[in-house]
C-alpha cells in the first residue's frame, strides 16, 4: 500500500479488435484496479434521463426505446453515421464521463497502479491525468476476425474510422503490447507488461523510448 504517494495512472487502449479488454481481464487478476471506460459510459447513457433527454435532442427521437431509454445499437448507427454526427455525441459525453472516471480514480485509496480501459485514451488527450499510455495492437485482419462475433465489417469499419488509427496510437504509446499470438502468448506478454509497470510506479523504469512487448 502507498503512504501519500500518488498512483500510476495508465491509459489502455487498442484498436477495435486488438485485445485491450483480455489484456484489461490479465491485469485485473493480477489485483490492478481497471476503470472501465465503457461501463461508465453505458451507465451515463443508461441511468439518466436528463442525459437521454439530451441525446434524443442532438439525434431525434428514434434513438429511444418505447418506455424512453436509450437504444444504444440506434444511438450508435446515428452517431457512427458520420464525423459531424460522432463529434455531436463526443461533445455530450465525453465530459461528464470524465468526471467519473476521476472520481473513480479518486477513489483507489492506496492504490500502486490504476488502469483506465479506455477505446479513446489517445483521443482524449491531456482531459485524464494518464502518466502511462499502453497500446495493445494487432495487424488489421486479426483485429477484423477476432471482431467478426460483435460486428459486421460495415460496422468494424465505420467505428474504426472514428477512432485515431493503429499507426497513430502506436506513435502515442509509451509501451506497445503485440497481440499477434495467442492467449498463451499475450498472458507472458502481460506478465511483462505488469512487471514494467510495477517498476515505474516505484520509479524503477523511467525509459523514455516505447517499449514494445
Amino acid at each position: 500500500m502507498r503512504t501519500g504517494k500518488k498512483a500510476l495512472v495508465v491509459g489502455l487502449t487498442g484498436a477495435i479488435g486488438a485485445g485491450k479488454t483480455t489484456v484489461a481481464g490479465l491485469l485485473r487478476e493480477k489485483g490492478i484496479p481497471i476503470i472501465d471506460a465503457d461501463a461508465l459510459g453505458r451507465e451515463l447513457i443508461e441511468s439518466s434521463r436528463p442525459f437521454q433527454a439530451e441525446l434524443a435532442a442532438a439525434f431525434g427521437p428514434s434513438i429511444l426505446t418505447p418506455d424512453g431509454a436509450v437504444d444504444r445499437q440506434a444511438l450508435a448507427r446515428a452517431a457512427f453515421a458520420s464525423k459531424e454526427a460522432a463529434a455531436r455525441l463526443n461533445a455530450l459525453i465525453h465530459p461528464p464521463l470524465w468526471d467519473r472516471i476521476k472520481g473513480e480514480i479518486a477513489a483507489q485509496k492506496g492504490a500502486d497502479i490504476i488502469v483506465i480501459d479506455a477505446a479513446l485514451i489517445v483521443e482524449w488527450n491531456r482531459a485524464l491525468p494518464v502518466d502511462v499510455v499502453v497500446v495493445v495492437d494487432a495487424p488489421e485482419g486479426v483485429r477484423k476476425a477476432r471482431s467478426r462475433r460483435k460486428y459486421d465489417e460495415n460496422d468494424f469499419d465505420a467505428r474504426q474510422a472514428r477512432q485515431v488509427d493503429a499507426a497513430g496510437k502506436r506513435a502515442e504509446a509509451d509501451i506497445i503490447v503485440d497481440n499477434a499470438g495467442s492467449r498463451e502468448e499475450l498472458r507472458d506478454k502481460v506478465d511483462l507488461l505488469y512487471r514494467t509497470l510495477v517498476e515505474k510506479a516505484r520509479g524503477e523504469n523511467l525509459r523514455v523510448e516505447p517499449l514494445i512487448i
